[in-house]
């Protein structure tokens, strides 16, 4: 009787449980079901850092993506101009290692031109997202 108990909890764990762990999701998503890949990102075949959706058409997660530069972009023109002050945007000055913070990185990237102008090459990509190894 205590075999065929300890047979059936043993083949609940397989079918039911098992299962489940092996598909998880390891990264936490947003609203939209996005996240930004931070481990195993060839084995899914993707770039590390890069942002993506999952259940999602491809449309939709560019459109995401848009969202993303555009709040992007605010956040760096709501930096106070002070803090600006003394930047260089004649010549190539800077480089992702000299900030700390993706923010910095950004507003130093808007205020010298943005994508239109990106004198210190902070946005690899053009995507208009400075310093995306910072975030």
């Amino acid at each position: 009787m205590f075999g065929d108990i300890r047979f059936k909890i043993l083949i609940f764990f397989i079918l039911v449980i098992f299962p489940i762990t092996i598909f998880a999701h390891p990264g936490k998503t947003d609203a939209n079901g996005c996240h930004v890949c931070r481990t195993n990102c060839e084995k899914w075949g993707l770039s590390d850092g890069e942002y993506h959706c999952h259940n999602k058409p491809i449309e939709t997660t560019r459109e995401v993506k848009t969202e993303a530069r555009t709040l992007a972009n605010i956040k760096a023109r709501e930096s106070t101009p002070s803090t600006l002050k003394g930047t260089i945007c004649s010549y190539d000055a800077y480089n992702c290692s000299n900030f700390i913070t993706h923010t910095e990185a950004q507003a130093v990237f808007e205020y010298c031109g943005g994508i239109n102008n990106d004198i210190h090459r902070l946005d690899g990509d053009n995507d208009g997202i400075a310093c995306e190894s910072l975030k």
